[in-house]
């Protein structure tokens, strides 16, 4: 700072502290004595000090160190309703109103004594009794003789304070109200990102933690990140889609009726005060209709125990009577080529040919009329199929097998999975006989640990349903034949006849699906199914 500025500046400290100084009745001529000094040496600078705190939109007052009101500006007698003359020489407790606790005026004075500013509000009263709320800072000032003063700035806020209460008991009102909506509710930013939510999807979130039902919401509107963005521009919303979630470790599927509106709103950054742009989120409002679907499943499980009986019924006959014919096949293809042997070498009395040509004539009539017998495939459409729901359905159909073997189900589903195109009794029934391997595997006599591990997840387009056992496994060598028809490892008596792997598979190939088979953690045997996504039918 160079000579000429540190002379006008203590010419301009001396100014205010003869002005704040002066006695009321004297301040005339002392005022106008130290202005002209100060005008004297630096005019423009002492003056443009003086004419901002004249000026000031905001009220400013000065103070002692014992707190005397020394000075108030014009802005400082609107907002209280006191004169600079009935304030000079008086105390700011003038102004202080009993509803401020007295721990706020303590904090106040230990603050400003430390040689700190403080800042915060207060409840003032004006001049007729009336209440306000003053936000202050006040700032200790010491001038150059070293005498201190305290500066204090403050302003009305009420109407501020007024609002603000408003805007909450409004937030609060309309949180409240949200929240006895009974309805899963949920307000998301352009990226896919949750800005408010109600009780009940807090809740839901809870119960599906760590996923989060907006993502598997959106999913089911079929809104990716690119459709969503398109959403986004468009202002696409979606009417009602029922949406299905599994939650697994043994609770029940909750079914939800999923919409989405869009609503505009102004945005708040400060780039934007002169040129107000709008942004939009999306409401989602998902209305639960578990229970009215737990009555048509109901009804539903009625109809499909129905179905799944005689689906078996005629699996069974299929397999009964393929068998049969495989057995009988065997012995007469032998027969045959002993036949054809005879014949070659002419060693065959006549007597004898005639008898085995005759006998597998017989042979091949019986296994023709077998064949014709053989319990025909039902034609079914392919439609949008839910495997989880398909897998809760054979589940259902088997509870009574794995209470009579004392097997325990974990079963861990994926909450929400996409739709494949399928024929829904058949991959039912494969399902079904799938359960039924798992079962039969862990029912040997002595086998303690009897657990069944289900799960289904969405990879790659395709989903992947695993089923793992603790039973005995299936050893590396045979795994490529468990696949054959009539192939069977089970002993004691079991009454298929090996056609369950081989059938699951003909299924899956049919869905364009496939199947492994592998080791379980515990030693058993994990069979894990693959059956592709069919685009545009995941709504």
């Amino acid at each position: 700072m160079n000579d000429g500025t540190e002379v006008q500046v203590d010419a301009l400290h001396a100014a205010v502290r003869r002005l704040v100084e002066a006695p009321p009745d004297g301040a005339s001529a002392a005022l106008v004595a130290t202005l002209a000094a100060a005008l004297e040496a630096s005019p423009s600078t002492a003056h443009l000090f003086y004419e901002a705190f004249r000026q000031a939109p905001i009220a400013i007052s000065i103070t002692d160190a014992d707190a005397h009101i020394l000075y108030v500006n014009p802005a400082f007698e609107e907002v209280t309703g006191y004169t600079h003359g009935e304030v000079v020489g008086q105390r700011p407790a003038l102004l202080s109103a009993r509803e401020t606790p007295v721990e706020k005026y303590r904090e106040l004075w230990s603050t400003i004594t430390a040689g700190r500013t403080w800042r915060g509000a207060l409840i003032n009263r004006r001049k007729g009794g009336e209440r306000y709320l003053a936000e202050l800072v006040i700032a200790p000032v010491s001038v150059p003789d070293g005498a201190r003063h305290y500066l204090g700035l403050h302003r009305d806020v009420t109407s501020l304070h007024r609002l603000e209460q408003e805007l909450r008991n409004q937030k609060a009102l309309i949180e409240e109200v949200v929240d006895a909506v009974p309805a899963v509710i949920a307000l998301v930013d352009r990226e896919r990102r949750v800005l408010l939510d109600n009780h009940a999807y807090k809740k839901l979130l809870g119960d599906m933690h760590p996923a989060e039902p907006v993502d598997h919401f959106l999913d089911a509107a079929g809104l990716d990140a690119k459709d969503f963005a398109e959403a986004y521009a468009s202002q696409r919303g979606f009417d009602p889609r029922e949406m299905r979630i599994d939650l697994g470790h043994g609770r029940e599927p909750r079914w939800f009726l999923v919409s989405g509106y869009w609503i505009d709103k102004l945005d708040p950054s400060a780039e934007h005060y002169f040129d107000a742009q709008q942004s939009r989120v999306l409401l989602l409002v998902g209305r639960e209709i578990t229970d009215v679907k737990r009555e048509q499943e109901r009804a539903r499980m009625h109809s499909v125990r129905a179905r799944m009986a005689e689906a078996s019924l005629a699996h069974g006959m299929r397999e009964t009577v393929a068998g049969a014919i495989f057995q009988l096949q065997q012995p007469l293809n032998v027969a045959a080529s002993v036949r054809r042997v005879m014949a070659l070498r002419g060693a065959a009395e006549e007597a004898v040919t005639a008898v085995m040509d005759e006998f597998i004539a017989a042979a091949e009539a019986a296994v023709e009329r077998l064949q014709e017998g053989l319990p025909g495939k039902a034609s079914e459409p392919f439609t949008p199929v839910n495997l989880n729901q398909l897998l809760v359905d054979a589940l259902q159909m088997s509870t009574e097998r794995f209470l009579s073997k004392g097997i325990t189900v974990d079963w861990q589903p994926t909450a929400v999975l996409p739709s494949i195109a399928g024929q829904e009794q058949r991959l039912r029934l494969a399902l079904h006989q799938l359960l039924e391997n798992a079962v039969i595997a862990m029912s040997g006599r002595g086998w303690a640990r009897r657990e069944l591990m289900l799960r289904t997840r969405f990879r790659n387009e395709s989903i992947e349903l695993s089923v793992a056992d603790t039973g005995p496994g299936i050893p590396q060598q045979a795994r490529h034949r468990v696949f054959e028809p009539f192939y069977t490892a089970w002993a004691n008596g079991h009454p298929g006849q090996g056609m369950g792997l081989s059938l699951i598979r003909d299924v899956l190939t049919s869905h364009g699906g496939g199947i492994e088979i592998g080791d379980a953690g515990g030693g058993g045997c994990q069979v894990t199914l693959y059956l592709p996504v069919a685009r545009g039918l995941e709504s």
